[in-house]
């Protein structure tokens, strides 16, 4: 438990950090998106503390976080915080399956917006290429039958 995390390492500790994140994504599963957002909060609030503004580690928060914008409707508060996690991703270091989520991400709050189709079909077409190169052929095509269905109402 988070807790138990803290009493044994103190409340900025990596460990501490990731049960941060571990029980967001928890909370969001269960719909309890306000809790969500403060230990998602909460941990970039450490990592910034402790590592430069572009630690890998800061992805999985700011996917959530962009996330729980989205699903209130708030994809303008939603694009910053994916735009800088794909900075992150895009200098190499964040783990592999945050490519294609960060870029599918992105690509869909683009789409809601109706912003820039190119970088829409770029983005998914990249996704699509990193699940596949990590073996994660399901959501491959998960985002394929996403990218056939925009791209038949497009036209």
């Amino acid at each position: 438990s988070l807790e138990l995390t803290e009493a044994a390492h103190g409340p900025e500790h990596p460990n501490t950090v990731f049960a941060h994140t571990n029980l967001a994504s928890v909370e969001v599963r269960e719909a309890h998106p306000a809790e969500a957002r403060r230990h998602y909060a909460r941990a970039l609030e450490v990592l910034a503390k402790a590592h430069d503004k572009d630690h890998p580690d800061m992805v999985e928060p700011l996917l959530g976080l962009a996330r729980l914008d989205a699903e209130k409707g708030d994809l303008h508060a939603a694009m910053p915080l994916l735009e800088r996690a794909l900075a992150i991703v895009n200098r190499g270091a964040a783990r592999p399956e945050h490519e294609p989520r960060t870029k599918a991400q992105l690509a869909r709050a683009l789409d809601a917006l109706d912003l820039d189709p190119d970088r829409v079909r770029e983005l998914t077409d990249a996704a699509i290429e990193a699940w596949v190169r990590i073996g994660n052929e399901e959501e491959a095509d998960e985002l394929r039958a996403w990218r056939d269905h925009h791209a038949r109402d497009q036209q």
